[in-house]
C-alpha cells in the first residue's frame, strides 16, 4: 500500500526527474572532469561538449522556465473543434 494520496498525479516522479537525475548527472560529469583533468591531464572535444550540454541544461532550462516558458506551458489557447468531429444529421 502506498501512503500517497490518490490525487498525487505522479508528484514523486516529477521530483525524481527535476532534482535527482540532474544531481546525478552533475556528480557524473564532475567525476569525469576530475579524472580527465586531474589524473589524465587531458581534456578533449567530447568533454567540452558534455560540459557545454550540462551548462545549457543547468542554466538555460531553469532560466527559460523562470522568464516566460512556464506561462506558455500552463495556459493554452481554447481548442477549436475539428471539422471531422462534427456530427452529421
Amino acid at each position: 500500500m502506498s501512503s500517497a494520496s490518490s490525487d498525487d498525479r505522479g508528484g514523486a516522479s516529477v521530483i525524481v526527474c527535476a532534482v535527482v537525475m540532474p544531481a546525478l548527472a552533475t556528480v557524473a560529469i564532475g567525476l569525469r572532469v576530475y579524472v580527465r583533468v586531474g589524473l589524465l591531464r587531458t581534456f578533449k572535444s567530447e568533454d567540452w561538449l558534455i560540459v557545454f550540454a550540462w551548462v545549457c541544461r543547468t542554466v538555460v532550462v531553469p532560466a527559460s522556465l523562470t522568464f516566460g516558458a512556464s506561462s506558455k506551458l500552463t495556459s493554452s489557447p481554447p481548442a477549436r473543434p475539428s471539422p471531422l468531429s462534427r456530427q452529421r444529421s
